[in-house]
């Protein structure tokens, strides 16, 4: 035994009658104050979980929706009655998320109707917009759109139709702008619009605090647009000018549309940005074609064209043109236009280069199936560019042949000397085309 030391008693071990003493730290104030944070951050976030299917509107009128649409939170449903909403203009910056989205739709799908100048602002995220009516809508001056994604994030305009509207030059009824991303436009009807019905926006804004990006037209069905007989009247338009905003990569999707008797201009979906995507769509009995006005690196793939004034029209460099079908149009099945020497002209032609032409399906073309060549030495003049704010040429020449462009494995069918026909254009890769005449 250890000298010193007292030897325990047993009443000094420790019972139920003799419980040991606790000698108790004190806690600093602080760090009660640091646990009570989190617990009502914890609390504050499993009562966010559970509130997943928020609240019904059901409204008649349009002071009640735009009431409802001002005050709306994630897994809001905004209800609209049967009926007439004329002049309706709301703005929805409610933030949903993939299981609380903020919806604003009709009862019953195409029976309520919205006319005169509507104006439905989506700015928040996860907010969806569904089976409304726009009846002979005359949207003013200055409008930027019946449906506006203004920096909306991952929104939907979906199920919805759009009959005779009327709009002012350069507008369009639905417009992606402001950095708007991951949204989508699906399933509508557009019919007798004049002239734009979907407008991607690539303005000066876009070139300091982003363009938007990632955007889908999926599934839409364009048709009977009155022909303006001047520019300004694409169906659909993606980017608006030359260098230095063509460069941008907006990565925007346009597939499984249909588009019919759409005659508004020469070009039926206008592209004038970088790094999209058109697929899989049917045009049929259009006078316009599919054409990258501007930008580089675009995909046209799968596309069906069934008469109409002509298919695809090419400028540009690293494009993709695959697997497209144009059959019985009374021009070019596809053309690679001749480029203008100044690059950064605010209409510059860029000249085409680095493209794939390959896959295609050309049929019964009248004019020519592909050409690589068109429009040499032409010249364009519009005293316009020449004053404020651009001060460039008021003329371009173009002068540079499409080269080093390779144009591989398509089959072509029509009339002899009409098929394959470079315009002093050497510099090209020709090879495994199938050319079949007929009489």
């Amino acid at each position: 035994m250890m000298t010193g030391m007292k030897p325990l008693e047993r009443d000094d071990l420790p019972t139920a009658h003799n419980p040991p003493t606790v000698h108790k730290s004190p806690v600093p104030s602080e760090s009660l104050r640091t646990i009570k944070t989190a617990c009502l951050v914890v609390a504050a976030a499993l009562a966010l979980s559970f509130n997943v299917v928020g609240k019904t509107f059901h409204v008649s009128t349009p002071k009640q929706v735009a009431d409802a649409a001002r005050h709306a939170v994630p897994g809001d449903d905004i209800v609209l009655a049967e009926g007439t909403y004329p002049d309706l203009k709301i703005a929805i910056t409610a933030k949903g998320d993939k299981t609380r989205a903020v919806r604003v739709r009709a009862g019953k799908k195409g029976k309520t109707v919205l006319t005169g100048s509507p104006a439905i602002d989506i700015r928040g995220s996860f907010v969806k917009v569904e089976g409304l009516a726009f009846r002979n809508c005359v949207l003013p001056s200055g409008t930027r759109g019946a449906v506006v994604f203004d920096g909306a994030a991952s929104s939907s305009l979906e199920g919805c139709s759009f009959q005779d509207a009327k709009l002012p030059a350069g507008a369009a009824l639905i417009t992606f702008r402001n950095g708007a991303h991951d949204c989508l436009v699906a399933s509508n009807t557009f019919s007798g619009t004049r002239y734009k019905s979907v407008m991607v926006v690539v303005d000066d804004r876009a070139l300091k605090n982003g363009a938007p990006v990632r955007n889908r037209i999926a599934g839409n069905v364009f048709k009977d647009i009155p022909p303006l007989r001047a520019n300004g009247a694409e169906t659909i338009q993606i980017g608006q000018r030359a260098w230095p905003h063509s460069e941008i990569r907006l990565e925007t999707i346009v597939e499984n549309n249909h588009f019919f008797r759409c005659n508004g201009e020469a070009e039926i979906i206008s592209i004038k940005a970088s790094g999209n995507i058109v697929r899989s769509n049917l045009f049929r009995d259009n006078n316009g074609e599919l054409v990258i006005r501007h930008g580089h690196f675009n995909t046209l793939a799968g596309n069906h064209f069934e008469g109409g004034s002509g298919g695809i029209r090419v400028s540009g460099h690293g494009n993709v043109i695959t697997a497209n079908t144009i059959r019985n149009c009374p021009a070019t099945g596809i053309r690679l236009y001749y480029g203008t020497p100044d690059l950064k002209h605010p209409a510059s032609y860029l000249p085409v280069y680095d493209c794939l032409i390959s896959s295609n399906l050309v049929e019964n073309c009248a004019k020519t199936g592909i050409l690589v060549g068109d429009q040499k030495n032409a010249v364009h003049t519009d005293s316009k560019w020449a004053g404020k704010p651009w001060f460039a040429s008021a003329v371009q020449n173009c002068t540079i042949a499409p080269h080093n462009n390779t144009i591989f494995g398509n089959t072509i069918v029509g009339q002899a000397g009409r098929l394959l026909q470079l315009n002093d254009a050497p510099n090209n890769s020709i090879s495994n085309n199938v050319l079949r005449t007929v009489k």
